[in-house]
C-alpha cells in the first residue's frame, strides 16, 4: 500500500514502505546529509513505521523516484505540538526541501489542525535555518549545547516554531491565503 499524503507542484509524499528503508538509510548516511542529522539505525526507523505518534514519508519526485524523506512526531499529542523530527533530500539547490517543507507545514495546520510546529537545528546548518526563516519559523529562546557526541565540533542546535496564526499569517502575508 503506498498512501499518498501530500501531492504538490513537483513532488508526491507518501508514507515510507519497508522497502524505502534501504534508500533512506543511504541518505542518512551520505557525506552531504550526515553533518546535519543524527542517523538513526534501520530498526528505529522501521519503528516508527507503525507507531501512531510518527509520520515517516518519503519523497517522491514524478521522474525521479524517491529524492528525500521527511519525518514528524507528536501526532498522538493532545496540545497537538508537532516536531518536525527530520527532513532529509538527495539533490540539493533545486528547490525539493522548501517544496517538501511548506506541504508539511500546510498538512500539520490545515490537516491536522496542529498548534505548533516546531524543529531543532544545528548552529552550523545555515541553509536550513534560512529556509525556516524564511516560511516564518522563529528562533526561541535557548540552545541544546552538545546535543551529538558524533558531531563533537558543533553539536549545538536552536529551537525554531511556527505556530498556527504565525503561519496562516504568513500565508496571507504571501498572498496565499487559501486553507485546504
Amino acid at each position: 500500500m503506498r498512501a499518498l499524503i501530500m501531492k504538490s507542484k513537483r513532488l508526491e509524499l507518501r508514507r515510507t514502505q519497508d522497502e524505502d528503508l534501504s534508500i533512506v538509510i543511504a541518505m542518512e548516511q551520505d557525506p552531504d546529509n550526515s553533518p546535519y542529522i543524527e542517523a538513526w539505525p534501520f530498526e528505529q526507523h522501521r519503528q516508527t513505521l507503525d507507531n501512531e505518534d510518527y509520520l515517516h514519508l518519503v519523497m517522491e519526485s514524478r521522474n525521479k523516484g524517491v529524492i528525500g524523506f521527511v519525518i514528524a512526531c507528536g501526532l498522538a499529542d493532545p496540545s497537538k505540538n508537532i516536531e518536525l523530527k527530520r527532513i532529509v533530500v538527495a539533490e540539493k539547490g533545486k528547490g525539493y526541501g522548501k517544496e517538501a517543507l511548506k506541504s508539511m507545514m500546510a498538512f500539520v495546520f490545515q490537516e491536522l489542525k496542529g498548534n505548533r510546529l516546531w524543529l531543532d537545528v544545528y548552529e552550523h546548518n545555515e541553509r536550513a535555518r534560512s529556509l525556516y526563516d524564511s516560511l516564518g519559523f522563529q528562533a526561541q529562546p535557548g540552545r541544546l549545547r552538545a546535543t551529538d557526541i558524533q558531531q563533537p565540533s558543533d553539536a549545538t542546535r536552536t529551537l525554531m516554531a511556527i505556530l498556527d496564526n504565525e503561519y496562516f499569517a504568513h500565508r496571507q502575508a504571501r498572498g496565499n491565503i487559501n486553507r485546504m
